[in-house]
Protein backbone atom coordinates (compact mmCIF):
# COMPACT_ATOMS: atom_id res chain seq x y z
CA UNK A 1 0.00 0.00 0.00
CA UNK A 2 1.48 3.43 -1.11
CA UNK A 3 0.98 6.14 0.61
CA UNK A 4 -0.56 9.53 -1.27
CA UNK A 5 -1.28 13.01 -0.16
CA UNK A 6 -4.13 14.99 -0.64
CA UNK A 7 -4.34 16.93 -3.91
CA UNK A 8 -1.85 14.26 -5.55
CA UNK A 9 -2.97 13.28 -8.71
CA UNK A 10 -4.31 9.80 -8.49
CA UNK A 11 -4.29 6.62 -10.05
CA UNK A 12 -7.97 4.81 -10.20
CA UNK A 13 -8.75 2.89 -7.25
CA UNK A 14 -9.29 2.97 -3.59
CA UNK A 15 -8.21 5.44 -1.22
CA UNK A 16 -8.45 5.23 2.35
CA UNK A 17 -8.17 8.52 4.78
CA UNK A 18 -6.22 7.01 7.96
CA UNK A 19 -7.64 10.37 9.77
CA UNK A 20 -11.50 9.90 9.11
CA UNK A 21 -11.09 6.09 7.87
CA UNK A 22 -13.37 7.25 4.67
CA UNK A 23 -12.85 5.31 1.44
CA UNK A 24 -12.42 7.42 -1.70
CA UNK A 25 -12.53 5.67 -5.25
CA UNK A 26 -11.13 7.25 -8.04
CA UNK A 27 -12.50 6.48 -11.37
CA UNK A 28 -11.67 6.71 -15.03
CA UNK A 29 -8.53 9.33 -15.55
CA UNK A 30 -6.41 9.89 -12.88
CA UNK A 31 -7.68 12.75 -10.27
CA UNK A 32 -6.46 14.70 -7.89
CA UNK A 33 -7.17 13.40 -4.15
CA UNK A 34 -9.50 15.21 -2.06
CA UNK A 35 -8.92 16.44 1.43
CA UNK A 36 -7.37 19.18 3.41
CA UNK A 37 -3.35 20.16 3.42
CA UNK A 38 -1.72 17.29 5.68
CA UNK A 39 -4.49 14.58 4.57
CA UNK A 40 -2.87 11.41 3.65
CA UNK A 41 -4.31 8.52 2.01
CA UNK A 42 -3.34 4.87 1.68
CA UNK A 43 -4.34 2.96 -1.73
CA UNK A 44 -5.90 0.13 -0.95
CA UNK A 45 -6.09 -3.28 -3.64
CA UNK A 46 -9.58 -4.04 -4.87
CA UNK A 47 -9.20 -7.33 -4.31
CA UNK A 48 -9.00 -6.42 -0.11
CA UNK A 49 -12.11 -4.33 -0.26
CA UNK A 50 -13.90 -6.99 -2.15
CA UNK A 51 -12.89 -9.30 0.76
CA UNK A 52 -13.06 -6.95 3.24
CA UNK A 53 -16.81 -5.34 2.47
CA UNK A 54 -18.73 -8.68 3.67
CA UNK A 55 -16.74 -8.77 6.79
CA UNK A 56 -17.77 -5.52 7.70
CA UNK A 57 -21.58 -5.90 6.89
CA UNK A 58 -21.47 -9.31 8.83
CA UNK A 59 -19.66 -8.00 11.94
CA UNK A 60 -22.53 -5.14 11.30
CA UNK A 61 -25.36 -7.30 11.60
CA UNK A 62 -23.86 -9.21 14.16
CA UNK A 63 -22.77 -6.69 16.82
CA UNK A 64 -25.94 -4.15 16.03
CA UNK A 65 -28.28 -6.22 18.41
CA UNK A 66 -25.39 -6.97 20.94
CA UNK A 67 -25.19 -2.89 21.40
CA UNK A 68 -28.90 -2.73 21.48
CA UNK A 69 -29.22 -5.07 24.80
CA UNK A 70 -26.01 -3.30 26.17
CA UNK A 71 -27.23 0.14 25.98
CA UNK A 72 -30.89 -1.38 27.66
CA UNK A 73 -28.61 -2.87 30.24
CA UNK A 74 -26.83 0.67 31.05
CA UNK A 75 -30.16 2.15 31.12
CA UNK A 76 -31.97 0.49 33.15
CA UNK A 77 -29.04 0.21 35.85
CA UNK A 78 -28.58 3.88 35.47
CA UNK A 79 -32.45 4.25 36.67
CA UNK A 80 -32.41 1.58 39.60
CA UNK A 81 -28.97 3.39 40.87
CA UNK A 82 -30.50 6.56 41.02
CA UNK A 83 -33.76 5.49 42.52
CA UNK A 84 -31.93 3.62 45.09
CA UNK A 85 -29.34 6.39 46.06
CA UNK A 86 -31.11 9.60 45.36
CA UNK A 87 -28.74 12.86 43.81
CA UNK A 88 -26.97 14.05 46.62
CA UNK A 89 -26.89 17.51 45.13
CA UNK A 90 -30.52 17.82 44.99
CA UNK A 91 -31.90 19.63 48.20
CA UNK A 92 -33.33 17.18 50.79
CA UNK A 93 -37.23 17.17 50.72
CA UNK A 94 -38.82 18.23 54.45
CA UNK A 95 -40.88 15.37 55.96
CA UNK A 96 -44.76 16.41 56.31
CA UNK A 97 -46.34 15.17 59.43
CA UNK A 98 -50.13 15.00 59.42
CA UNK A 99 -52.03 17.87 61.24
CA UNK A 100 -54.33 16.05 63.75
CA UNK A 101 -57.24 17.76 65.18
Amino acid sequence: MRKHEDNEIANPGFYWNRKTWDLTTVEGAPKALPGEPGTTYLRVPAPLVLAVAPLMGALYVMFLPVIGFAMLAHHLANKIRHTAAPNPTEPAREATVPATH
